[in-house]
């Protein structure tokens, strides 16, 4: 059974307003008309934020193939990343660990998928992976 009563009461004779009641909404106001007495009850309402996170912080890298990365691929990051574009290919090519991976960052999720759609783009394999916590850190 959906529950009818709202949680706003009539402002002239303090009845309990129902969600029949209701005879606008426009955005986050709403007006009702007391069933009771006819007075319009006008109540501006807040959402309350969700507690979750807007977006989660991951780290964004680039994974090259089993050979160091290519010339191609290298150019291609440079126009992914201003932060790469003055350094010279040798500086690069060292900052490639061993797992064949170029740590970009850390970037909230929405930045780090339009990275990954770019890298697509240019030819380059983005990962995302999300961020320790430090709930995880504890667990350790």
């Amino acid at each position: 059974m959906v529950p009818t009563e709202t949680n706003w009461k009539c402002t002239s004779c303090n009845h309990q307003l129902q969600k029949s009641e209701l005879v606008e909404q426009k955005g986050e106001i709403l007006v009702f008309r007391c069933a009771e007495c006819g007075n319009e009850a006008i109540v501006h309402f807040v959402p309350i934020p969700s507690s979750k996170p807007l977006d989660e912080a991951c780290i964004v890298s680039i994974k090259w193939g089993k050979d160091s990365p290519t010339i191609f691929e290298l150019s291609a990051l440079r126009k992914l990343s201003p932060r790469f574009r003055e350094s010279p290919v040798s500086k690069l090519k060292e900052m490639v660990d061993n797992d064949g991976r170029l740590k970009l960052g850390v970037y909230v999720k929405g930045e780090a998928m339009d990275l990954q759609r770019e890298g697509r783009n240019l030819g380059l394999r983005i990962e995302i992976e999300e961020c320790p916590t430090q709930e995880n850190n504890n667990e350790s």
